[in-house]
């Protein structure tokens, strides 16, 4: 037998007798449980092979607190300028880190500005709504206190929403209860959770929110930022709105209302502390004349489809009553059906900012730029917002003929200092007494400090990219192929 244990070729057939296949069979079994054996230690050594590959690598090294910002940044996507948006499940991805191992895990839980962001988006979220809701607790208790936001994208028709029904018994009503526990979790848990509520993003139909807004005036002491954006029957639910008021904190209010009747007329707010407001689009611009926000800085408008002479009415009783705004220094207006006619008159109720947006532009704006143009040999004492030092410009494509604004260029060399400027006599008293100070290229007249033009297809001549390259570094110019109105 042993000559066919030998490592050569076998030729022919082979006859064994029964002891010499009990041998074989033996010998076998021996070599798979050496076989085995071997692969054990493989396992134990492999494990140990990588543990120490494990404890060597750089992430081992990296400090409790680095990884913390981490886990932070991979929740804010730093790329959005650290916005979180209602449909990202964060839920799921800080469930995610957790699970790598136990120091991160560790880590996860006990950070709390990771908890400190709450998003729910139905019906992407939910499976959320599903179960004793305990999950919110637990994500309450682990923010310890930290300063909440709460971003809420619900449906915007309370009869129907395709999505929701298969998961409560194809009611909405159902849904409407699940949703209603669920904020009931934050404002009425006896850890006073609603205390820390610092903003509130609200977008769907008012019935989803009605624990909230019917809460009474002063619930929300640390409340720092309002968005809302509700269905049109937002008033015929509710009669008014107090739980915004009795919120020292609360400085700005965005609102967005596609509908003929403002909710501004059901929702009441402490104007006098607001230094942000936002309204868009037309009907809540009428409401403007019943606020009285002198402490305003940053005011944000959507022209829509008012009539100018109504938009000048109401915008003067507004600053009448607001002392004239002294504080405000940005303006943002999205210029819907507004026409080149009324672009400057619409400017020159707001001659003190020194930051101006233009969203929406689908119309030659090269005579504004040339009104806006510093010429110092000619006496000029009413430039079209003479203080601005911050300029944007949002093109909306496809309804011109999208060609680069050439005057835009000069304008902007005209109100900029060289690289190397010449000694400019500062003091305190400079501008009274008729000398320019080291903001301003002119008397009264500022220098822009930064430019953004935004659209992709606008079509520049030769003559405009020589003047781009003549903008002194004291300027910022950028163009933005993003952000296209």
């Amino acid at each position: 037998m042993s000559q066919f244990l030998l490592p050569s070729r076998i030729e022919g057939p082979i006859w064994l007798s029964p002891v010499e296949k009990a041998v074989l069979h033996k010998q076998v079994a021996m070599i798979n449980q050496e076989i085995a054996s071997l692969d054990s230690q493989k396992d134990i050594q492999l494990a140990l092979l990588a543990s120490v590959k494990n404890i060597l690598s750089p992430v081992r090294r990296v400090p409790n607190e680095v990884l913390a910002h981490i886990f932070d940044d991979v929740l804010y996507h730093p790329e959005n300028s650290k916005k979180y948006y209602a449909q990202r499940n964060i839920g799921k991805t800080l469930s995610t880190l957790s699970r790598v191992c136990v120091v991160w895990r560790h880590v996860a839980h006990t950070t709390p500005k990771l908890w400190s962001t709450l998003c729910l988006s139905i019906p992407k979220h939910m499976c959320a709504l599903v179960g004793d809701l305990e999950w919110v607790e637990e994500w309450l208790m682990r923010s310890k206190g930290l300063p909440l936001d709460v971003y809420l994208i619900l449906p915007q028709n309370i009869k129907h929403w395709p999505g929701c029904e298969s998961w409560f018994n194809k009611t909405c009503d159902s849904l409407v209860d699940r949703l209603h526990k669920f904020l009931e979790k934050i404002i009425n848990e006896p850890a006073h959770h609603r205390d820390c509520v610092s903003s509130l993003i609200l977008i769907g139909h008012s019935t989803f929110f009605s624990p909230l807004l019917k809460l009474p005036a002063s619930s929300l002491p640390g409340l720092k930022r309002v968005f809302l954006q509700v269905t049109k029957d937002f008033s015929a639910s509710l009669t008014q709105v107090k739980a915004f008021l009795g919120a020292p904190k609360l400085r700005e209010v965005e609102i967005i209302e596609p509908y003929e009747e403002s909710q501004l007329k059901t929702i009441l707010l402490p104007a006098e502390q607001l230094i942000n407001l936002k309204l868009m689009p037309g009907p809540g611009i009428s409401f403007l004349q019943c606020f009285i926000v002198p402490l305003l800085e940053d005011l944000d408008l959507d022209y829509g489809d008012i009539e100018f002479q109504d938009f000048c009415e109401i915008i003067t009783k507004f600053q009448r009553q607001s002392g004239y705004i002294p504080n405000l220094r940005s303006l943002t207006v999205k210029l819907g059906s507004m026409d080149n006619t009324v672009l400057i008159p619409v400017l020159d109720f707001f001659p003190r900012i020194n930051s101006l947006q233009l969203v929406g532009i689908n119309f030659d704006v090269n005579f504004l730029f040339e009104a806006m143009t510093y010429n110092p040999s000619t006496e000029q004492n009413s430039l079209p917002v003479p203080n601005i030092s911050t300029l944007k410009l949002v093109f909306k494509m496809n309804n011109w003929d999208n060609s680069y604004p050439s005057k835009l260029l000069s304008m902007i060399l005209s109100r900029t200092l060289p690289d190397r400027p010449s000694k400019l006599q500062v003091d305190t008293g400079a501008a009274t007494r008729g000398k320019k100070t080291r903001h301003e290229v002119g008397v009264g007249v500022h220098r822009l400090q930064r430019v953004s033009v935004c659209g992709s297809e606008l079509e520049k001549a030769t003559e405009d990219v020589a003047h781009i390259a003549e903008i002194p570094s004291t300027t910022i110019y950028s163009e933005c192929w993003d952000c296209i109105g």
